[in-house]
């Protein structure tokens, strides 16, 4: 559920694997230090158009590896969030298929 004093974000992360495509990260931050941020939600890796979606758990992501933090609004709910492709870009949509926020 959607609550005004929680942070919610899109993580895109870098892997360290030979193939690695994007990765990405969408949930809420639930610990932040200076070596790492602590997100319960899910992720996505992506290869071809449909991602790899992951069960929801928590997931530990070093600063190091983060390419890009995306605050997202603190009245979505993340849960609901899916990722469709919108002409030749990957869009981030709510149930409403609203657009959130895009993939580069």
């Amino acid at each position: 559920m959607a609550s005004p004093d929680r942070l919610y974000v899109k993580i895109r992360h870098r892997k360290s694997y030979k193939n690695a495509t994007v990765h990405v990260c969408v949930g809420e931050v639930i610990q932040e230090t200076s070596y790492y941020i602590k997100v319960r939600g899910v992720t996505y890796s992506f290869k071809e158009s449909e991602p790899k979606i992951s069960p929801e758990g928590v997931f530990w992501i070093p600063w190091q590896g983060i390419a890009v933090v995306e605050e997202l609004p603190n009245t979505i709910e993340w849960k609901k969030l899916k990722f469709k492709v919108c002409g030749k870009d990957l869009v981030l949509v709510d149930e409403a298929n609203n657009i959130i926020d895009r993939i580069e």
